[in-house]
């Protein structure tokens, strides 16, 4: 592990998840005059886009040199760092590749800033932003691909061990120092993002001058309602723009720019309460969070408060997680 070494410049990893406001935080935190935001696409490229055999850690640490501004929070920013959720981190090595090269990291004070989110509504959003980018299974499919001939050394599929939070937490605790870590449930954020601000400021030792938004500035990546999912699955089936369709059946490069108009239209005039609704049903609901209730009470432990008080629900001890 490394300690803050105050002479360098600073630097915050933001590691993502996925569906955790990681936009609003790009495009509206991160370009305050407090930050200095290194552009994705380059951090991507050179962090990313590296095969194990190609990436060179001296390189890296070269390269990101260059682009430190003393006097500003440096950050790099992607979701990917916590791999992508539509093909589970590549079975979750991308999310453990990434997370030791970070720790590589020698010519800043490094930082890194996780939020996670409560796997029944992760779970609904990822799938809603499946659909939206092209996928025609529907949620049960989704969630169980591999009982549709998806398997993760060979198909890009979803995976629940992805959202086993723990994991990446201690990992991350291998690598840094604990108190260079800040991991929080998005739904804090939601709640109280002047706390959140807070926190940050206090792990960064700064006073950030931030200005607090309202719930629907926050909302930047839009899901779609129920009924645009059920457009959007007929559509997506003449559409194979992207690499994690399925079932699609022939590709009319007309009929997605179409039927997004209409999604479009229907979320911005038709009232949230007649089209967003809980789409995990009852049972799917009860297994999720049977599944995930050990890794959420680990990853209690781990950050030394309750989950509850934020929405996250757990099975009773003798409730164990039972294939659907």
């Amino acid at each position: 592990m490394k300690a803050p070494n105050l002479k360098k410049p600073k630097l915050l990893i933001h590691l993502g998840y996925h569906k955790t406001a990681t936009t609003f935080w790009q495009q509206q935190v991160f370009k305050s005059a407090s930050f200095n935001l290194i552009d994705r696409k380059q951090v991507q490229q050179q962090l990313l886009s590296k095969t194990p055999y190609s990436y060179k850690s001296n390189q890296f640490n070269q390269w990101l040199e260059k682009h430190l501004v003393a006097g500003q929070i440096n950050v790099i920013s992607d979701e990917e760092f916590s791999g992508n959720i539509h093909t589970g981190g590549n079975g979750r090595s991308i999310t453990y590749e990434v997370i030791e090269r970070l720790s590589k990291i020698t010519v800043a004070d490094v930082y890194v800033l996780v939020f996670f989110r409560a796997q029944p509504a992760m779970i609904e959003s990822c799938y809603r932003h499946y659909v939206k980018n092209g996928g025609c299974f529907k949620l049960k499919d989704y969630i169980f691909s591999e009982n549709k001939g998806a398997r993760r050394h060979r198909f890009p599929a979803f995976s629940l061990e992805h959202l086993q939070y723990h994991d990446v937490v201690e990992h991350l605790y291998r690598g840094f120092n604990s108190n260079q870590v800040l991991t929080l449930p998005y739904e804090l954020f939601v709640q109280d993002p002047e706390l959140v601000y807070s926190k940050l400021s206090s792990l960064l030792s700064i006073e950030l001058f931030l200005q607090q938004e309202s719930n629907n500035s926050r909302i930047i990546n839009k899901s779609l309602s129920n009924l645009s999912l059920i457009l959007a699955r007929i559509s997506n089936r003449f559409s194979t723009r992207d690499p994690i369709c399925r079932n699609s059946i022939i590709d009319l490069g007309v009929i997605t720019p179409a039927f997004r108009l209409i999604y479009k239209w229907i979320d911005r005039v038709l009232p949230e309460s007649w089209i967003y609704h809980k789409l995990l049903s009852k049972e799917l609901d009860n297994y999720v969070i049977n599944y995930f209730s050990e890794s959420n009470r680990h990853l209690e432990l781990l950050l030394g408060y309750k989950l509850e008080k934020y929405g996250y629900k757990f099975a009773k001890e003798n409730e164990h997680s039972s294939k659907l």
